[in-house]
């Protein structure tokens, strides 16, 4: 087979590299999208007993662990007008939110629970909530939801964690480490190619 393929390219070598181009083109067309079709997640057993306790949480009583946590962080305080106000706005505004359940926050809890919330020295303050759906759409949901509520304003700074954040920025920056590999591995494979088999 090797030598068929070798005296192939040595009889017609312009149609075998054209051959080649248009497979490498083919290819390109039909796997360029690939990894918008990998699955996300996959960290639970599904069969596990834990795992059913968690669907039914979920089912029966639209319950479960928060899966996304925003740390407003402000130097003055997080008990002042300014990180309250900002705080009370991002809590609202995630209880508007189709796909966000169970928003709790510093600012909303009961003392008890509040005082887990915040730092020890006071500059920060959390607000979790649970978004929801699957492996895939889960952590698209909560970037839409985060996404205009982190960054500063007024001193305040507000950043997203938890692990369906985390989940979504290692989908994208795998994406991009994948597209920036492949930019650089396959020129210079084909000029290995070259330099190789002429």
């Amino acid at each position: 087979m090797l030598t068929w393929l070798a005296d192939l390219g040595i009889r017609a070598p312009k149609r075998v590299l054209g051959i080649a181009g248009l497979l490498l083109v083919a290819a390109a067309v039909y796997g360029g999208q690939a990894a918008s079709h990998l699955a996300s997640g996959g960290f639970y057993d599904k069969h596990a007993e834990s795992w059913k306790a968690r669907l039914a949480l979920e089912k029966t009583f639209d319950a479960g662990d928060p899966n996304l946590v925003l740390e407003v962080t402000s130097p003055a305080g997080v008990d002042t007008a300014t990180a309250r106000s900002a705080g009370l706005r991002i809590v609202h505004d995630l209880a508007g939110q189709q796909y966000a359940r169970q928003v709790t926050s510093y600012w909303t809890a009961p003392p008890t629970q509040a005082s887990g919330m915040r730092s020890a020295d006071g500059t920060s303050a959390l607000i979790v909530a649970r978004v929801t759906g699957d492996d895939n759409t889960a952590p698209k949901r909560a970037a839409d939801i985060y996404r205009p509520l982190v960054g500063t304003h007024d001193g305040v700074t507000v950043k997203a964690g938890g692990i369906i954040a985390t989940i979504h920025t290692v989908n994208n920056l795998t994406k991009a480490d994948l597209t920036k590999s492949e930019m650089i591995a396959i020129p210079l494979t084909v000029l290995a190619l070259i330099w190789v088999f002429g």
